[in-house]
């Protein structure tokens, strides 16, 4: 009985707080936004189950997209901190409003607009594809069909207005939520009576100077930097929508960031971002925002060809990734000479942010694979092969990755490709061998037949490929993409391969398809890859025509 007085007195203050962010007075909208992230911060999972069993993420959504991107920080990051503590729980996602998709968008778009003015960067003209949107929940959209404007235009925090009620029978919810709602608290003095009950008098108006610390300090606890204090609004903007296009994202929800604007204003960010990064000038909070923008980005480019093609539109956008890559890459080869906050993990975060989202961007589209070779591309990722600085296993497996993608179906770029450079001095070819053979074990050769190189196969799908498998089968992969219908590349590669023969590739390739359909994550589309590389190499394709 204890625990459900204090679920109903929850209950009652979270109703309150919820009438004065839709009060016609700025300071008590303010306030109340305020109070909501701490008890968003102090209470997630109750207050995410009150607000889904009585339906009310609507007016909270509604109520926080009310502040302009042009409000202070205090009033803007009060509004997405409590976006941000709710969407932690993976629960709350499905409950996201396109509204409160273009809010995000439109706090990263003004961003983009200040640094676009402080870096001289460009800032690409509005789309005209942009639709309004409603307020409609992303789960209950099943298609991309055009939507229906919603009636009520946003409004500013001065604007009054005077919402339906929605009226809840205690049948549409649990006995439990029921007693909550039917439990009262007393009068207290002074208070204000809210639809929910009644709650204390209108909160005291703490100064803003105080609720950024405050909120910082909550934010803090949640490891996003280094330095709470270098925390933002725009920053926490862009972790928000890299969660809510994280793994629970459908492809609704990726269409609806591109019409709300969200991909379009990050990557005006991150053209910023990336100036400042190669100009050295990249604090903690820069990459920090820089590694949301690539994760957001690489969520909603991920099998979805009109966002990929968005990175097209803008001629600067795919100059920026290589840019990102190359400043990033310089900065982990001078890692030892690096700031503390900036070396490693924080700059190869970015690093691998850029492979993915040009991994993404490149996969089956010819016009992508031209475009990064055409800006000089195919040189820096290459150079990727050759970094010494910490673990370079994510980063061997995302570059041969992307370098497969980019010869597999254009010619021009297999021949390029062949006569590149991976240091000044090693074409790519024998690098990768050179990689093949040590992640192999480096005992091949000889035989002629590959036997030395012959990975023994799982013996249960519970048993995963050590990371020295999974990058042979890798680099495997993209020399038949090399050699496939390149009568010199495949010459450059038996000349270096164990026992000048195919084979130890073969084998290699075999084990780690064979290992993905035992274990489930063989992905069909990835099928017609593998029969072509297979053919290339000369090998048996009957083990993907089971």
């Amino acid at each position: 009985m204890i625990e459900l007085q204090e679920h109903a007195h929850l209950f009652d203050e979270l109703g309150y707080v919820i009438d004065g962010l839709e009060d016609e007075s700025y300071s008590i909208a303010r306030s109340s936004g305020y109070r909501l992230a701490l008890l968003c911060h102090d209470s997630t999972t109750e207050v995410g189950l009150l607000l889904r069993a009585h339906d009310l993420f609507d007016r909270v959504f509604t109520a926080l997209s009310r502040v302009p991107p042009s409000a202070s920080e205090a009033a803007l990051l009060s509004a997405v901190s409590t976006l941000y503590f709710l969407l932690r729980d993976n629960t709350n996602i499905s409950h996201v409003t396109t509204e409160c998709l273009s809010f995000l968008a439109g706090i990263v778009n003004e961003q983009g607009r200040l640094l676009s003015a402080t870096t001289g960067t460009p800032t690409p003209s509005p789309s005209k594809r942009k639709q309004p949107l409603s307020a409609r929940r992303l789960s209950d959209v099943g298609s991309l069909s055009p939507l229906p404007q919603s009636p009520h235009s946003p409004r500013t925090p001065l604007q009054s207005r005077s919402p339906a009620r929605r009226s809840k029978s205690p049948l549409s919810v649990s006995t439990v939520d029921w007693l909550f709602v039917q439990a009262k608290t007393p009068d207290a003095p002074g208070g204000r009576r809210s639809r929910f009950g009644t709650s204390p008098a209108t909160p005291s108006s703490v100064p803003e100077e105080a609720q950024l610390a405050k909120l910082r300090e909550l934010l803090g606890d949640c490891n996003l930097l280094p330095e709470p204090s270098a925390l933002r609004s725009s920053g926490l903007a862009l972790e928000c929508l890299q969660l809510v296009t994280g793994p629970l994202c459908d492809a609704c929800v990726r269409d609806m960031c591109r019409v709300c604007g969200a991909v379009t204003a990050t990557l005006t960010v991150l053209r910023s971002l990336g100036a400042l990064i190669a100009a050295q000038l990249g604090d903690p909070g820069v990459f920090w925002q820089a590694e949301n923008c690539l994760k957001f980005l690489e969520n909603v480019t991920f099998m979805n060809a009109q966002n990929q093609l968005l990175l097209a539109d803008v001629p600067t956008d795919v100059p920026c990734l290589l840019h990102l890559v190359a400043s990033t890459r310089d900065l982990e080869k001078a890692s030892e000479a690096c700031e503390p906050l900036l070396r490693g993990s924080t700059a190869r975060a970015v690093l691998h942010g850029a492979l993915k989202v040009l991994l993404n961007f490149t996969e089956n589209h010819d016009v992508a694979c031209t475009l990064v070779a055409k800006h000089g591309g195919l040189p820096i990722i290459c150079s990727l092969l050759c970094l010494k600085a910490g673990d370079t296993y994510d980063t061997q497996v995302l570059t041969m990755s992307l370098l497969a993608n980019l010869c597999e179906h254009n010619g021009d770029n297999r021949a390029l490709l062949g006569n590149t450079s991976v240091d000044g001095t090693r074409l790519l070819i024998p690098a990768v061998v050179d990689i093949f053979v040590k992640q192999t074990g480096g005992n091949c050769g000889g035989e002629g037949d590959g036997s030395c190189c012959q990975l023994t196969e799982p013996s249960s799908a519970s048993e995963a490929p050590k990371e020295q498998k999974v990058c042979a089968s890798y680099a495997a992969l993209l020399l038949g993409c090399l050699v496939n219908d390149n009568a010199a590349n495949g010459a450059a590669a038996l000349a270096v391969l164990p026992g000048h023969s195919f084979a130890a590739l073969v084998d290699t390739l075999e084990y780690f398809i064979s290992f993905q359909m035992k274990a489930g994550i063989f992905v069909e589309e990835t099928r017609a890859s593998y029969h072509g590389v297979l053919r290339a190499l000369g090998g048996n394709t009957e083990l993907l025509e089971r």
